[in-house]
């Protein structure tokens, strides 16, 4: 059996890459993702899709381009990446957590984004039911979904 640091090393390893992520810039987020690593049971953990990318740029990145498949190989479109936004740092810790949980929850479930029209909140539901039997508190993110975007 894996040892916590033995389970954070396979963890970073995984999902903190440069250049997607750079830890000295992005503390909280960094932060939030040994919380996850602690928190998230092994079967789910083990439910994260292959290929998927933590995208947390420094907040003096305006912009980057980075190839997630090829469009020659299908096979390979299943590919996922998390847009972690550098405004996050700014937020306390325990947001910053179960923001980070939250969007793991999204690619654990499998969801693609594609919002139903008859229950356009059912995803960010699910993704927060999810990460409450990881201890976390939702995000609330279906409330700032009605008031952040527009239809």
């Amino acid at each position: 059996m894996k040892t916590a640091e033995e389970n954070w090393e396979d963890f970073e390893d995984s999902y903190v890459c440069f250049p997607w992520f750079e830890p000295e810039e992005r503390e909280r987020t960094y932060e939030a993702m040994k919380v996850l690593c602690q928190r998230m049971p092994e079967e789910d953990k083990d439910r994260i899709p292959v290929m998927i990318i933590v995208f947390a740029p420094p907040p003096y990145q305006m912009g980057a381009e980075h190839i997630l498949y090829w469009p020659a190989c299908p096979e390979d479109r299943h590919h996922t990446m998390l847009y972690l936004s550098p405004e996050l740092e700014s937020r306390p810790q325990e947001e910053v957590n179960a923001t980070v949980a939250h969007e793991f929850a999204h690619a654990i479930l499998g969801h693609d984004g594609k919002v139903s029209e008859e229950d356009p909140y059912r995803q960010e539901r699910e993704a927060d039911t999810l990460i409450a039997t990881w201890s976390y508190r939702p995000t609330n993110s279906c409330r700032w979904m009605q008031k952040g975007k527009k239809k």
